[in-house]
């Protein structure tokens, strides 16, 4: 069985003013991971996220609703997303 893989990279900024602690439910939510913290005035720091898939239909789909999610999710909080590539495995 073939197992597909795809790897995103994206910048979160969380705007200044805004504290930590109102942003930490994403991290409960998310099996996304902290790879670089990049400033601490705004907070800035990078992120990895994981897609695994048993065939490229499903692949598509979830690559989809990851690119869809990830921005609304992230600004719903009052953060920006920046620097999103998908990584080549």
């Amino acid at each position: 069985m073939v197992e597909y893989k795809v790897k995103f990279r994206y910048r979160v900024t969380i705007p200044k003013n805004h504290h930590l602690e109102r942003h930490l439910d994403m991290f409960r939510y998310s099996s996304d991971v902290v790879v670089e913290i990049v400033s601490d005035n705004p907070i800035s720091f990078v992120m990895e996220h994981i897609i695994n898939s048993e065939n490229t239909e499903h692949l598509k789909r979830s690559k989809a609703f990851f690119l869809k999610q990830i921005i609304g999710r992230w600004g719903s909080f009052g953060c920006t997303i920046s620097d999103l590539k998908e990584l080549k495995r």
